[in-house]
């Protein structure tokens, strides 16, 4: 799927972009030791940022324990899986049903992440979720190139060029990935839907126009 097969890869991706010589390990020379200084801070980032598709995952979690709050609400406290990163979407797609996109932002669920913890109502959870993905051949190949061009944001493009033009040109990459990723993520979910950002540009496109003020005419 990627011509994307190890985290050497991907740094060298983003050396490359930068001008600076390509390594083979995450030390050894100054290229090396900053790409390897950065690399998995920039790539649990990155997972944050955004629900990648291939790193969703399902896990049924344990019973912790209950929470008790200030207004004698109760609810149940669940372990997060060890390699959680953010929550997803928790319900399935259905057809002919508008999802979270287009609905203002309501929320489906109750859940909460509270000091380590899944905090709900629900007396059992099975947890749709973003995970940890090291393995870079799982990863999607648009991923690894914004991966890339992050890293070069982050420092990299300081660090070893001191160019501040090279930094914004990186930078611009990686918003260009990112939307391009949207987009692609959108089309992969085969959704009839309007994203986001078309429904904001058409509020403002139904907005009647506001009258004119009459310019006062001279004598």
């Amino acid at each position: 799927m990627t011509e994307y097969t190890t985290n050497i890869d991907i740094c060298n991706k983003a050396l490359q972009e930068i001008g600076c010589a390509r390594i083979t390990s995450l030390s050894g020379s100054r290229n090396a030791d900053e790409a390897g200084f950065l690399y998995d801070k920039a790539r649990q980032a990155l997972l944050r940022e955004h629900v990648w598709g291939f790193s969703i995952a399902y896990q049924t979690l344990e019973l912790s324990g209950t929470v008790v709050y200030q207004n004698q609400l109760t609810r149940n406290k669940f372990s997060l899986p060890t390699d959680f990163v953010r929550l997803a979407d928790q319900n399935p797609r259905q057809p002919n049903q508008l999802s979270q996109a287009v609905t203002g932002g309501i929320k489906s669920t109750d859940y909460s992440i509270e000091g380590g913890y899944l905090v709900t109502g629900q007396p059992s959870v099975i947890l749709r979720y973003a995970s940890n993905v090291m393995d870079v051949t799982l990863m999607d190949p648009l991923f690894c190139d914004a991966l890339a061009a992050k890293m070069c944001v982050d420092g990299l493009a300081e660090m070893l060029t001191q160019n501040m033009q090279k930094r914004q040109l990186a930078e611009q990459r990686y918003e260009a990935r990112i939307a391009l990723a949207k987009i692609i993520q959108t089309i992969e979910a085969a959704s009839d839907e309007p994203i986001e950002e078309m429904l904001k540009s058409a509020r403002v496109l139904e907005q009647p126009p506001r009258p004119q003020q009459q310019q006062p005419q001279g004598r």
